[in-house]
């Protein structure tokens, strides 16, 4: 049976995430030591996120997981961003992390969008506006069939 570590999008963030670690490993305490934990906690989350999310048993549940890896991924990217404001990583370094980020949400949400949604319960909205299914049909109380309309007398014409 596949695993998340089948999921290409699993093994980029991985590989996004040790990336993260190498290059935030000499940043000293005056540059941001205090974002180099929160950057390299946000990147793990995202294929972290990916494996809860693939473990659990329905689409809908696995779709929940990668919105919050999508989080994840954008809180990495802020970190990025403020550890590029202290002088911390290099543009090169920013930049290229950037692009392998972006690569990710992409198939993140490619992968949220092929998940069938089959077991989606159905909205408020979208119940009242199909028609019931058989079963509902055959345990909704019966419905008073509504009184016809009769033909008002008509005004003699002059």
């Amino acid at each position: 049976m596949p695993t998340h570590r089948d999921l290409k999008v699993w093994q980029l963030s991985n590989a996004l995430a040790v990336r993260i670690h190498e290059l935030t490993r000499g940043v000293s305490v005056e540059s941001g030591a205090d974002l180099v934990d929160q950057v390299r906690r946000a990147s793990l989350s995202i294929g972290a996120n990916v494996a809860e999310g693939r473990g659990l048993r329905t689409n809908a549940q696995f779709r929940r997981h990668l919105d919050i890896s999508l989080g994840s991924a954008a809180e990495t990217d802020a970190h990025l961003a403020a550890l590029l404001d202290r002088d911390a990583l290099s543009a090169r370094d920013v930049f290229d992390l950037r692009d392998q980020l972006a690569t990710i949400q992409r198939m993140l949400v490619a992968l949220r969008n092929s998940l069938p949604a089959a077991d989606r319960p159905p909205t408020r909205a979208s119940a009242a506006s199909r028609p019931p299914t058989p079963a509902e049909a055959a345990t909704a109380p019966p419905q008073p069939t509504p009184p016809r309309a009769s033909a008002a007398p008509r005004s003699p014409r002059r």
